[in-house]
């Protein structure tokens, strides 16, 4: 519907929205054309590229019209206020990375373990640095450009089988139809008919990746004869194109085609969607066989694989209407005026010699140095009667009225307010300002910065990790080993495979409603009050290894180690209470791989009944004979340290003692045979 004289007509909008399969190539290549002619038509009219130069231009500090200015007298003065209330404003915003919380699809223990590798191997994946970049990335991108897309894509050549990837799309190599917005619910790209991108490869790499256009695209670049070495390293700039369609009985599809000019290099249906499932055929409990469909999805529908940031929008377009850097950049332009008027004005104090023509010509005049202190100025016609100052005269300009120096910082007030980063809150002193005040300012500050984290930094997360869910589903046929350091230094290993997204797993993300600075500030508080614990505040403080710091700490403190050992059976779980294990299953996996991989292993505490029976089974199970010697003995060593310890926890007299779960009596295991 559309409102003509504000009257509400019901119309066919655009005719072309719904792409039908089967299509020929002319076909399609006419809709894609005249849907990114009225696109391109579409930005003209909002002046979106020159709307992007001159946010860009600010941004960057390139500000003044230099061939308007005479820099003999004038001073070029530009105070980039805009460039740091933005990169203040996206540190706050970004530095709350959300948390991802996974739901097991059961109670059963291997869904529990499963959603706990899921969790731990994505939380690491959107928390490295690598991702906090490409987050602040996009933020930038979206105040500069009005919109900002992340892009989701399958790379077959990372890694050893290959592996999803999250990329940054800059703004002039997207476009969408105009009629796209974003939807208030679900991904912010399913209201798109069709998304293009302009990709640039060496043509070599574009002949490799569409084989059955190769000859037709070589026919169109001049035939092969053309096709030199240098030909070859350069870069052909074609067109990625996904789009939506509609089957004959009204069911909607999605594609993805590639396209140079009028060439279709590729057309095929959404390759991140399982459309067709595989068969799997199992025997059931009479022995016959039963075939099943399995469709390896996390999605519940296609999605095509951008994700779009929208924070100031009126509902039109997915570009956003505008950004704090646009509504900034005026009161940036009367900022530089007044800082200049007042650098200008403030030159203009230094004291200057006027001369009277008829007492001392030019030249001696020109001889004067008004900035020498020791200068001296003689009259020989001078009596006694005659005024020196009709002969010269000291002038002086007057100050800069306060009144601009208060406008100057009316003006910086109001762009901070414009990004919601006052001085308090960058870090700067304010003399004037009580501490109540302060207080006030920041947590207004950091209110803007939630609620842009909720809205806008929270749901690319949840599409990044649902993405990345999808691509595990989908093509993690072959185990992914992923390794990674914890919190507390140690090497972690997870070997994920699409088993573990099983059907009913549920991933939610969770916004950090406290920043890193105001974590920190807290904890000190905590201190100073000695309401709070030494692993809990390094935590807080956000250091490398708080555990081992915390060990470090009380046994320099108490002088012995036994006072980190009661103290991590608080925090930890006392074994004796029946609580917690301090060392786990999943801890016995990492420990066990470390181990093969040859790197040492030392116990993190007092291993539990499942920790013990992970080593157990597993040198049992004939695997350890095939192991080389030295991993043998090295196996050997620390299950010899794992029974040490269990003896020394459970006996306390240094007295061999059986582990939990095991009969007192039980003999002394035999040689090749685990202890414990």
């Amino acid at each position: 519907m559309i409102d003509i004289d504000g009257i509400q007509q019901e119309v066919i909008v655009d005719e072309t929205t719904a792409l039908s399969l089967p299509i020929e190539d002319a076909d399609l290549i006419s809709v894609i054309n005249d849907k990114i002619t009225k696109s391109i038509a579409h930005n003209k009219k909002k002046r979106l590229d020159e709307r992007r130069k001159l946010n860009r231009d600010f941004w960057k500090g390139d500000q003044l019209d230099l061939s308007k200015m005479d820099l003999r007298y004038q001073v070029p003065y530009i105070d980039n206020i805009i460039h740091d209330n933005l990169e203040s404003r996206i540190a706050l915003v970004a530095g709350r990375m959300p948390d991802i919380i996974v739901t097991p699809a059961s109670e059963d223990d291997k869904s529990v373990q499963n959603a706990r590798d899921i969790e731990d191997v994505i939380q690491y994946r959107l928390s490295s640095s690598m991702m906090k970049r490409l987050v602040k990335d996009a933020l930038r991108n979206y105040y500069l450009d009005f919109s900002s897309a992340v892009k989701a894509r399958w790379d077959k050549n990372k890694g050893e089988n290959g592996d999803y990837v999250f990329e940054v799309v800059r703004a002039n190599r997207i476009g969408f139809d105009h009629t796209a917005t974003i939807p208030q619910d679900g991904f912010t790209s399913d209201n798109c008919d069709l998304i293009y991108e302009w990709i640039e490869e060496p043509l070599a790499v574009v002949l490799a990746k569409f084989p059955k256009s190769k000859e037709k695209l070589v026919a169109m670049l001049g035939g092969h004869d053309s096709l030199n070495s240098k030909r070859l390293v350069s870069k052909v700039r074609y067109l990625e194109c996904w789009f939506k369609w509609y089957a004959d009985d009204g069911t909607m599809l999605q594609g993805k085609c590639n396209k140079y000019n009028n060439l279709i290099l590729h057309k095929e249906k959404n390759p991140y969607f399982d459309w067709d499932g595989s068969t799997d055929i199992k025997a059931d409990a009479d022995g016959k066989f039963q075939s099943n469909k399995i469709k390896r999805n996390y999605f519940d529908q296609p999605h095509m694989p951008y994700m779009f940031l929208t924070y100031e929008n009126l509902g039109d377009s997915i570009v956003d209407d505008t950004t704090a850097v646009e509504q900034a950049i005026s009161l940036q332009r009367i900022s530089n005026k007044r800082g200049a008027q007042i650098t200008e004005l403030a030159d203009r104090i230094a004291p200057r010699y006027a001369f009277n023509g008829s007492v001392i010509s030019k030249e001696e005049a020109a001889r004067v140095d008004p900035k020498d202190p020791s200068e001296s100025l003689w009259l020989d016609q001078a009596g006694p009667d005659t005024d020196i100052r009709k002969g010269m005269t000291v002038t002086q300009s007057v100050a800069p009225p306060a009144i601009l120096f208060q406008d100057q910082a009316g003006i910086r007030n109001r762009l901070d307010s414009k990004f919601s980063t006052h001085g308090t809150t960058r870090g700067e002193t304010q003399s004037n300002e009580s501490g109540i005040s302060k207080q006030i300012t920041r947590e207004g500050d950091l209110t803007g910065a939630d609620d842009m984290s909720d809205i806008v930094v929270e749901r690319l997360a949840y599409e990044m990790v649902s993405w990345a869910l999808q691509f595990i589903k989908m093509f993690y046929d072959k185990p992914h080993m992923i390794r990674f350091k914890g919190k507390d230094g140690e090497n972690i290993n997870r070997e994920i495979t699409q088993d573990h997204v099983e059907d009913g797993l549920i991933a939610e993300v969770k916004a950090s409603s406290v920043d890193k600075q105001t974590r920190k500030a807290e904890a000190l508080s905590l201190v100073q009050a000695k309401s709070i614990d030494p692993q809990t505040l390094f935590e807080d403080m956000d250091v490398d290894n708080p555990k081992e710091r915390t060990r470090r700490l009380i046994a320099f403190q108490n002088g012995v180690n036994d006072g980190y050992t009661a103290y991590m059976e608080e925090i930890d779980g006392d074994v004796q209470n029946g609580e917690e294990d301090t060392m786990t299953p999943e801890q016995a996996q990492q420990d066990l791989q470390s181990l093969l991989s040859g790197q040492p292993v030392q116990p993190q505490g007092i291993p539990g009944d499942q920790y013990v029976q992970i080593f157990s089974d597993y040198i049992t199970g004939g695997e350890f004979d095939t192991q080389a010697p030295e991993i043998q003995q090295a196996i050997m060593q620390y299950i010899q340290q794992l029974q040490q310890l269990v003896n020394e926890k459970v006996g306390g007299n240094g007295q061999p003692q059986a582990p939990v779960g095991q009969p007192a009596q039980e003999p002394q295991a035999a040689v090749g045979q685990p202890a414990i």
